[in-house]
């Protein structure tokens, strides 16, 4: 029932493949998406950029919302750190909505340009935040190069590795501050683990992917992608 793919990682040594099943099966990988999301958003915008708030393309009753209004005023870094510690859904098309080379669809493009740049090529993405959504899959191989490839940007190992902060936006003269805490519930009680990233949908299931550095000095990477409901 589950995709599993385990990757020791260690500069002295080749990466290795501990245990894997399943692995090239295309899925939904739900919030792991975000992952995606998160690089080309380093590549394209500057983190101090202050973005405007516009709700166009949002899905109606979306889940798992920040609660940004139109209008509103956040920094990409503030948005980077909702979508990869707490997750928030609205978020992700925000900010896509603000991509400054064509708006929400040429993000969306740009993020499956940039996933066959890492060879990602049984997975294509047709949303910013991983909403079930048909013709939105991908492999535990594929997110198993996603975040290989996601562990050379500084400031997303940064992110992902925080268990609890605050996020901070602007509604016309007000400050508007809300706590964010990671959905990671091994970050804080496995002392190995440095982090990454969850995510749940009906499609999905249950997924998760874990970065693990242990006092010998060896990493491990671990991707865990769940059938959902709508497989079985």
């Amino acid at each position: 029932t589950t995709e599993i793919y385990t990757l020791s990682l260690h500069d002295a040594l080749p990466i290795c493949i501990l245990f894997k099943k399943n692995i090239d099966e295309r899925r939904a990988i739900a919030s792991l998406n975000k992952i995606l999301s998160a690089i080309v958003i380093l590549e394209k915008y500057p983190l101090d950029l202050v973005i405007d708030v516009n709700r166009e393309n949002i899905p109606e009753n979306l889940d798992w919302q920040l609660g940004l209004k139109d209008g509103d005023k956040i920094s990409i870094e503030s948005a980077l750190k909702a979508m990869l510690v707490s997750s928030y859904n609205d978020v992700g098309y925000i900010v896509a909505n603000a991509y400054p080379e064509g708006g929400y669809f040429a993000f969306v493009e740009q993020m499956n340009i940039k996933a066959d740049s890492l060879r990602m090529f049984n997975s294509h993405f047709m949303n910013p935040s991983g909403i079930d959504q048909e013709g939105s899959y991908s492999t535990a191989m594929d997110v198993a190069l996603l975040v290989s490839s996601a562990m050379k940007y500084e400031k997303i190992l940064e992110i992902v590795g925080i268990e609890k902060d605050v996020v901070k936006w602007s509604r016309q003269e007000q400050l508007i501050t809300a706590p964010i805490l990671t959905t990671n519930d091994l970050k804080g009680s496995n002392a190995n683990i440095v982090g990454f990233k969850t995510g749940v949908t009906t499609l999905a299931g249950r997924c998760f992917v874990g970065y693990f550095k242990y006092k010998n000095g060896k990493e491990l990477v671990t991707v865990v992608l769940e059938i959902g409901r709508a497989h079985v």
